[in-house]
């Protein structure tokens, strides 16, 4: 294109804020825009994210004076919040118009859309969670079909935080087998597509996910933040996102995929208990609703426990999967969620859970010595700090390194009278059973108890706490 530039000039020239910046900075790339008369910034919001804003005023820097070349600026944004005034000031004229292209009184999509959290006991949770979700959804969608009433095949986009992470859930996914199947088994899900999206595919990479999704009838799509803004996906009838976003506009942008164009949709919040509190802070007055219907949410994977046979088969399902990814991808997600740790010393206990119940990695695995530095952590906070100079052991076949018992440390599920052993260690019990009450504590703002509204949440011991979601039908945010 930069070719195509050269010999035939350019009308309209479209980039992000870096390659923009070094075009006009390279003498060799002859690209200059002497008589610029429009300047158009979008995602006005996350220009400044990333370091963006300091490209911005290196651009403007290098375009013509406008007391010589008068040059008019547009930005725009799904949402303005106050810290884009300083952008809005610095980059338009005095006197600039704003324009709400939302009727007065019109319903903001991410306001139409319901909107549902669910509370974990941990990370090890979210992928039995979805599993659940997606089971359900799918019967759901049977069971309505064959009425002739219209309904939304399931059809999700789910966001995690970090290319490592989409990764890792992604494979999990691909690895869900039928076990009724034997060596030939038809995949769990199926006929639901699965998929993923993130920045280190290639653009063609990427455009033939996004065209595949478009297509697809039922599908799920794990996707870092590239497909969060400006994307139209049609039919998309749920938006998952594992954890919490970085911020409030990120979460809007996010459920913005479904509900669209007045069509039918949901949101999930996939959360673990400790993630609560920030997420009342940065939610609130949203309308999100506590959700306990999600059976796998409080299963306690640390504790032995009889569990309804249908639950136990979907943990003994997602522990086998995990199994079959490789530890090279398991350590890369474990270090990447480490390196975003927003909890301090607590979530490396919180990534050692996942990393042994959710992974069924009697080690965590190993983290250099220069990130343990740089992040302030040591062994004795529960890192596993690889020796100088050591590999990590990759083997494709040997997911768990030299531990040759089942998922979870050697526990199986039971449910009911059925076992779902996992390895050689399938004899006993796993999970943590039903909770039918709300987390917390005392003191602590609970998720759950019997009322809605805006009433008190109670905590699993049956304290009085702060507010926080509510259980019911109308329990709030």
């Amino acid at each position: 294109m930069l070719s195509k530039v050269q010999r035939e000039g350019c009308h309209i020239l479209v980039a992000t804020p870096g390659r923009l910046n070094d075009l006009l900075t390279d003498e060799f790339s002859r690209v200059r825009a002497p008589g610029l008369t429009t300047l158009i910034l979008d995602e006005a919001d996350r220009l400044l994210d990333d370091g963006f804003s300091r490209d911005i005023e290196a651009i403007i820097d290098l375009l013509p004076d406008r007391n010589e070349v008068d040059r008019q600026t547009l930005l725009f944004s799904a949402t303005m919040p106050k810290e884009v005034m300083h952008l809005v000031r610095s980059t338009l004229k005095p006197g600039f118009s704003f324009v709400q292209t939302v009727k007065p009184g019109d319903v903001a999509t991410h306001e139409k859309v319901p909107q549902k959290v669910a509370i974990t006991a941990g990370v090890e949770n979210f992928v039995p969670c979805l599993i659940e979700l997606v089971k359900r959804e799918q019967a759901k969608y049977a069971e309505q079909a064959s009425t002739g009433e219209p309904v939304l095949p399931f059809k999700a986009i789910v966001y995690l935080q970090a290319t490592a992470n989409v990764e890792l859930t992604y494979q999990i996914f691909e690895n869900l087998r039928d076990p009724a199947g034997g060596q030939f088994a038809r995949h769990l899900l199926a006929p639901t597509e699965i998929l993923q999206i993130h920045g280190q595919l290639s653009q063609a990479q990427r455009t033939n996910v996004a065209d595949r999704f478009r297509r697809s009838k039922s599908a799920i799509l794990f996707s870092t933040d590239v497909t969060a803004r400006g994307m139209d996906f049609p039919n998309v009838s749920h938006v998952v996102q594992f954890g919490l976003p970085s911020n409030r506009e990120q979460y809007i942008h996010r459920i913005g995929r479904t509900g669209r164009a007045d069509k039918g949709g949901e949101a999930w919040l996939i959360i673990q208990n400790a993630e609560a509190s920030n997420a009342r802070r940065m939610l609130t007055k949203l309308p999100i609703v506590a959700d306990k219907s999600l059976e796998a949410a409080v299963v306690d994977m640390s504790k032995d426990a009889q569990l309804p046979a249908s639950l136990a088969a979907t943990l003994t399902q997602a522990g086998e999967a995990a199994k079959s990814v490789s530890r090279s991808v398991k350590n890369s997600a474990y270090n990447s969620a480490l390196s975003q740790n927003r909890m301090g010393r607590s979530y490396v206990e919180v990534l050692n859970r996942w990393s042994r119940f959710g992974w069924g990695m009697e080690t965590p695995p190993e983290v250099s010595h220069s990130m343990a530095s740089k992040m302030g952590l040591s062994a004795r906070d529960g890192l596993n700090i690889a020796s100088r100079g050591s590999r990590h052991n990759d083997d494709e076949n040997d997911a768990f390194g030299n531990d040759s018992r089942g998922f979870g440390g050697g526990r199986g599920f039971s449910g009911g009278n059925r076992g779902f052993g996992s390895g050689s260690g399938g004899s006993r019990s796993f999970g943590g059973g039903r909770e039918e009450r709300g987390f917390g504590g005392r003191g602590k703002g609970g998720f759950g108890g019997n009322r809605g509204g805006s009433r008190v949440g109670r905590g699993s011991g049956g304290e009085k706490g702060g507010r926080g979601f509510s259980g019911g039908d109308r329990a709030s945010f």
